[in-house]
């Protein structure tokens, strides 16, 4: 990931008040079509500029050819409030940050997530490196703003399973029931972006408890109830995998060493 900085320029008079949302609106179209990650953007006014710190998946993400249609409309929006389209700096490479995927062409992909994330979702299943999401087709309105909703509610229940004081058991069935809100939801948007890259594509499914190692090691597939265990995990995470039902899955945490 890399840590860019946007600077916006003011050709004529305005006021910051009709700045701010026209600057906010357009960070929106870029976070929803996959361009920047996460939640929180600096922003601040220094010598006349409006700057804004984002981080994005590669070095060209805020490149036009990649723009939403969403995003060019909140291009005009600047421009109509009197600012410029933002000058593009880059920083340097977030060493926090996980490294993105540069396969040309993935032979399987999953949608996996957890509340430490703030990467895209969509993960290259060879190599499990977070897929830009402007790389992909927009799965609904023109950008990928249900795959990034789907995740925020994903990482809110993750977190409140984590903190185990509130709502853990409920949080901990959306996450792990295969027909749950949350999954349903999950399990449909990697239906299509199947349809849409023709790659096939999997949705991940949070495993906790169990009664002992041996039950958890013979639980069949929830959803079609097959057997679907791995003789080895892979990428030390996934013991299963259902490749009809596109499900992949841990064992259960209390018991994996």
């Amino acid at each position: 990931m890399w840590v860019c900085e946007l600077n916006f320029d003011c050709y004529q008079d305005i006021e910051l008040a009709q700045a701010e949302p026209a600057i906010r609106q357009f960070i929106d179209a870029l976070r929803y079509n996959g361009q920047i990650l996460g939640r929180e953007f600096p922003t601040s006014m220094h010598q006349g500029w409006l700057n804004a710190r984002v981080v994005c998946p590669e070095k060209d993400s805020l490149h036009p050819r990649y723009h939403s249609r969403q995003v060019t409309l909140a291009i005009e929006q600047l421009h109509q409030a009197g600012l410029t389209s933002p000058k593009v700096q880059l920083r340097g490479q977030d060493l926090n940050s996980d490294t993105t995927d540069h396969c040309e062409q993935r032979r399987w992909q999953l949608l996996y997530t957890t509340y430490l994330h703030s990467c895209s979702p969509l993960r290259c299943g060879d190599h499990f490196t977070p897929v830009p999401l402007y790389r992909i087709p927009p799965v609904a309105n023109g950008d990928s703003k249900q795959i990034l909703k789907w995740q925020e509610d994903w990482e809110a229940c993750d977190q409140l399973q984590m903190n185990g004081s509130i709502l853990e058991h409920g949080a901990v069935n959306e996450l792990s029931e295969p027909n749950s809100r949350l999954a349903k939801r999950g399990r449909d948007l990697a239906k299509r972006i199947e349809y849409l890259t023709e790659v096939p594509t999997f949705y991940y499914l949070y495993r906790v408890g169990g009664d002992s190692l041996e039950a958890e090691l013979n639980r069949p597939c929830p959803n079609c109830g097959e057997e679907w265990r791995l003789v080895e995990p892979v990428h030390e995470i996934f013991d299963f995998v259902c490749e009809p039902c596109r499900l992949v899955s841990n064992l259960s945490w209390d018991f994996k060493s």
